[in-house]
């Protein structure tokens, strides 16, 4: 699991001034709005539950020790700068009584400026942790665990560390900036890796890859035939509503809802006759 240390921070600000960051990242850079697509819908739709977000975090990055969801908290995430401009990314999770930091962001096309981005939103979260409080002798500083989960069909060819996007420098190699962020890459993950977990985000992500309404429609009796949780159906069903009515014809959702509530009404007349 990559982490953002304070210590990287303090590098980070010494090699390059902190000032001259941020107004590189506010004026150098053009921000554009974007439609937020569906693949971006049901990532939020599901990640801001906690219980999700945890089995998440426990699933894909594997920590030493597993994160419970009572123990998440949403953090802020957004942030005004200096200029007054927002910045927003898209969850930022921090563990109870712990300064860790979850920063999460999804990205369905490529971004060649994605390492230096995660980069400016740690030192956001790093500003926004230090205004609370007073830094002393014996203060400890955050961790922050930078993912971005990717959901586009190109083959992701950005550097996962930004001091691969610095230019090489033999007598000055030591100062490059090191921020490693977590890769998600969903096309790469099989539909019995994603079934394996169990999860409403591998539930949702197998949805998400489905190329047709034909192939939606399979890979849905799939996932039914894994879950036998009626909360799970219940938010499988949601799912439907909310990620699916939009982009497709009326008679095909009604269709897909009809195999959800068959297989609910099936799991509460088994448990009746237990």
């Amino acid at each position: 699991m990559k982490t953002f240390t304070y210590y990287d921070y303090i590098k980070c600000i010494h090699t390059l001034r902190l000032n001259a960051v941020l107004q590189l990242a506010e004026e150098g850079t053009e921000y554009k709005i974007r439609q937020k697509n569906r693949q971006d819908k049901l990532v939020k739709k599901i990640l801001k539950d906690e219980k999700e977000m945890a089995r998440f975090i426990n699933e894909f990055l594997k920590p030493n020790q597993k994160v419970e969801s009572k123990n998440l908290i949403k953090y802020p995430h957004h942030y005004r700068s200096k200029k007054y401009k927002i910045k927003e990314v898209d969850f930022i999770y921090q563990l109870k009584n712990k300064e860790i930091f979850f920063l999460v962001e999804h990205q369905s096309s490529l971004d060649p400026n994605t390492p230096y981005r995660m980069l400016n939103y740690c030192i956001d979260i790093m500003q926004e942790w230090s205004r609370s409080r007073k830094i002393k002798k014996e203060t400890q500083y955050p961790i922050i665990v930078p993912i971005i989960i990717y959901t586009g069909g190109e083959k992701w060819k950005i550097p996962k560390n930004l001091k691969e996007k610095q230019i090489g420098d033999y007598v000055f190699e030591n100062y490059k900036i090191s921020l490693a962020y977590n890769l998600i890459e969903i096309n790469k993950l099989s539909t019995k890796f994603l079934l394996q977990k169990r999860s409403m985000f591998g539930y949702g992500m197998i949805i998400e890859k489905s190329r047709n309404s034909q192939e939606l429609k399979e890979n849905l009796h799939i996932i039914m035939k894994n879950i036998e949780d009626k909360k799970q159906l219940e938010k499988l069903k949601e799912i439907i509503l909310y990620f699916i009515g939009n982009f497709i014809e009326k008679a095909t959702q009604a269709e897909l809802l009809e195999i959800i509530e068959t297989k609910i009404k099936m799991e509460k007349y088994d448990k009746s006759n237990l």
